[in-house]
């Protein structure tokens, strides 16, 4: 959807999935960690007294351009697939690395 919106010049749209995607991001996060209520995931995260995942930093754009939309999305494809781990799907990241550069 991110890269979806993006290419359609729909920033907010584009935003709004990005936010989506890392929400769940963070509730895989703090399920692999085994904290209480992963579904609020950052918040489980920090009030657990754990560290956010690797470079989830780099999954925050610096504005509304869809390319920069994109490349934020691309950081968190590698976020996702750090936390992911033995649950990642076989060849799904260079497909989503793809669409995100196309």
């Amino acid at each position: 959807d991110v890269a979806k919106h993006a290419g359609r010049g729909s920033s907010w749209r584009a935003l709004r999935s990005l936010q989506e995607v890392r929400d769940l991001v963070w509730q895989l996060h703090a399920a692999a960690l085994g904290v209480d209520y992963p579904h609020f995931g950052p918040v489980s995260v920090e009030n657990a007294g754990l560290g956010a995942p690797a470079g989830i930093e780099a999954s925050l754009p610096s504005g509304a351009d869809p390319g920069e939309i994109l490349r934020a999305a691309a950081a968190l494809a590698q976020v996702l697939d750090q936390v992911a781990g033995p649950f990642a799907i076989s060849g799904l990241r260079a497909i989503v690395l793809e669409r995100l550069s196309g």
